[in-house]
């Protein structure tokens, strides 16, 4: 049997994050902002908005850093400030341009969940 897929308006939306997901202390978000023009190009803000509060809801203490990279010739910090991407931080949240981050490999700590 196939599945119709429901769409909703984003302010009737709500981010459950996955069971899988108990207790972290860091969250890292992935949005598609790397791109100075709006949604559909980029990421909806109201939808990140709501990713973003529902994360929050859920896990008060984690440190949540919304990591991208940009595919333009102006900065995160840029194209951040003109999609008003800073008003949905909190304190607990860092927005962060994935191509000045050092290169590392981390452990994959997940393993056993």
């Amino acid at each position: 049997m196939n599945s119709v897929p429901t769409i909703v308006s984003s302010s009737d939306w709500t981010y459950q994050p996955p069971n899988s997901a108990c207790n972290p202390q860091r969250i890292l978000v992935k949005p598609n902002l790397g791109y100075p023009v709006q949604s559909p190009v980029t990421v909806s803000l109201s939808v990140l908005g709501r990713v973003l509060s529902g994360l929050r809801d859920r896990f008060p203490n984690a440190e949540i850093s919304i990591v991208e990279g940009v595919c333009s010739p102006k900065s995160l910090a840029e194209i951040a400030e003109m999609l008003g991407v800073y008003d949905l931080l909190d304190e607990g949240m860092q927005l962060l341009d994935a191509d000045t981050l050092p290169i590392a490999e981390y452990p994959n700590r997940s393993h056993g969940l």
